[in-house]
């Protein structure tokens, strides 16, 4: 259960694939013309036709990582097309310079609209990467190797129920430990409790990493349910945080009213996207692999 070099080249390879052909190749095509803007869908500022490209190269990342990571491929090359999204979150923008640019209370308004739906964009990105990796497998026709400390004939990982309770307990592992980690400065405020200042980028990193790795580890130790679950989250955080924290009329208005731009109600407010979605794949599969590993050592050290 120990990375070997040779493991570790296989996962630099994957990754390298998908911040050359998504990270470098496509960013031309979502990056905006202000570098201190964030990266967004907002405003029609990214075409359909450019968002097929994108989700045709996650796609080709998947597939090329696949091979470049042979045998292991399978679990490795789904990190390819999230690790190009995350080249791009270091490289923009973040929320704060958005509601500069929105701020009057319908052009916010506006905003929380478009961004509440954006995150399954990101995702739909993330999952043409898994599928290059299926097809890479389906192209071989070979079985993955076994990897220690999984046991799939065994597995509870396909049961609705094992699924949905970690669908649910992977939003709320997600939001409670952004609250803990995207932190601010934080003023106290008598009506919504208090607000937070923008995070920096790479804090904001840092903290959907650990969050959702921290969801995927629980759900893969408690539930025996794969990572792709807590990966789905994310998305859905993005859209239940800005639906009914964010937007809410009455936290929105008095947000507009009382504070600058810098500020916001929740932590986790502040976070675009895109940035929500690309860290927690990676740190989702981090989480899983770790569980795992745990798991091994726990049983080799009963017997």
């Amino acid at each position: 259960m120990e990375l070997t070099w040779r493991m570790r080249l296989r996962i630099v390879a994957a990754m390298g694939v998908g911040i050359l052909l998504l990270g470098l190749i496509a960013q031309p095509l979502i990056m905006p013309t202000d570098p201190e803007r964030g990266i967004t869908l907002f405003g029609d500022s990214v075409s359909i036709p450019d968002m097929a490209v994108c989700i045709a190269l996650a796609f080709a990342s998947g597939l090329i990582g696949f091979f470049l990571a042979y045998p292991y491929g399978w679990y490795v090359a789904p990190l390819a097309a999230p690790a190009g999204l995350c080249f791009w979150t270091l490289r923009s923008g973040n929320m704060l310079s958005l509601i500069r640019a929105n701020s009057t209370l319908a052009q916010r308004q506006l905003l929380y609209s478009s961004l509440s739906r954006e995150g399954f964009f990101w995702l739909a990105i993330v999952v043409a990467g898994y599928a290059g990796v299926f097809v890479g497998r389906a192209i071989t026709r070979k079985q993955p190797p076994d990897i220690p400390g999984q046991d799939p004939a065994n597995s509870k990982g396909n049961n609705v129920v094992n699924i949905l309770a970690a669908l649910v307990i992977s939003v709320i592992i997600g939001q409670i430990a952004l609250g803990i980690f995207a932190q601010g400065v934080r003023i106290f405020d008598a009506q919504i409790g208090s607000v937070v200042a923008q995070p920096g980028n790479g804090q904001i990193a840092f903290a959907v990493f650990v969050a959702f790795g921290l969801a995927a580890w629980f759900i893969k130790r408690f539930l025996d349910v794969n990572y792709v679950v807590t990966v789905i989250s994310s998305a859905i955080v993005v859209y239940v945080v800005i639906v009914f924290v964010a937007s809410k009329p009455d936290v929105l208005g008095h947000m507009v009213d009382n504070y600058p731009a810098a500020f916001f109600p929740r932590p986790v407010c502040a976070i675009l996207p895109i940035q929500m979605v690309s860290w927690a794949a990676l740190g989702s599969v981090a989480g899983y692999w770790t569980a795992v590993k745990m798991e091994y050592h726990r049983k080799n050290d009963l017997q």
